[in-house]
């Protein structure tokens, strides 16, 4: 091991590549885990490095074994870092700031994520994770193109810092039902693609013009979603003051309940 890591604390690029043999790594003198270093190791199963800071491209991409990452330290995490990455079913990652472009693209187990400060998550970084069904991203601002697209059990997005939507940030997310965005954010700021094939959503706070246009009322959806909206919400807030969440629910409940009066 002391060959692949220089006196920086810095794990050689490429240094386990291919790798058939070792499944679990745990490596604590790593600070920073470099391209490729476990790029298409199959047999990897768990990987520990608490000290790490950062982790650079397709660190792990293509490690279709993969399940157990314990990264406490990370901040930065680069593109196609964990990419296809299929087995992995939780990410929790509480320090990091940036998450690189197709980051978690193809990680189909992917259903539970913990990022709560991180700043940008980029393009492409959870696309095709076909098991997500909620995230509270308390601090990103801007959702960037196919953040999430074909995230197709994706429900709730609880995002109250966003300002920007861009192109395909949730097409085809078909079960999406619910966003919370920034109050300040305008029809402007919105692509028009970016909600493409997402035929059951309902509520949108705030409610801008272009965003109405998207919603299919649906009564019973409504009602269904008056119930399960806490749940939604609070699945990924565990973590945060609970008299905030407690707002952002009620906000978007009344939300559904300004439609379903009218209907009754």
């Amino acid at each position: 091991m002391e060959y692949f890591v220089t006196s920086t604390g810095y794990l050689r690029d490429f240094s386990f590549a291919y790798c058939n043999e070792t499944e679990e790594f745990n490596v604590p003198n790593i600070i920073y885990i470099g391209n490729g270093a476990f790029f298409n190791s199959k047999f990897v199963t768990k990987i520990q490095a608490v000290n790490a800071t950062g982790v650079g491209e397709s660190a792990f991409q293509n490690c279709i074994k993969l399940y157990d990452v314990y990264l406490p330290s990370v901040y930065s995490i680069k593109n196609e870092a964990m990419m296809n990455c299929k087995n992995i079913k939780k990410i929790d990652f509480p320090n990091v700031r940036s998450i690189g472009s197709k980051c978690f693209s193809l990680c189909s187990k992917l259903k539970h994520i913990n990022i709560p400060n991180a700043v940008r998550v980029e393009d492409y970084a959870f696309n095709f994770c076909s098991q997500l069904e909620s995230i509270y991203l308390p601090k990103v601002t801007h959702l960037e193109d196919s953040v999430f697209k074909n995230c197709t059990k994706l429900s709730s997005v609880i995002a109250p810092n966003v300002t920007k939507i861009s192109k395909y940030a949730f097409s085809n997310c078909k079960m999406l039902l619910c966003l919370r965005l920034s109050n300040e954010i305008k029809d402007d700021d919105i692509d028009i693609t970016s909600t493409e094939g997402c035929n059951n959503l309902l509520v949108v706070y705030p409610m801008t013009n272009k965003m109405k246009n998207k919603i299919q009322l649906n009564i019973d959806s409504m009602i269904d979603l008056y119930f399960l909206l806490p749940l939604l919400c609070i699945e990924n807030n565990d973590k945060t003051d609970y008299n905030e969440i407690e707002d952002l629910v009620n906000i978007m409940c009344d939300e559904v309940i300004k439609f379903i009066i009218p209907l009754l």
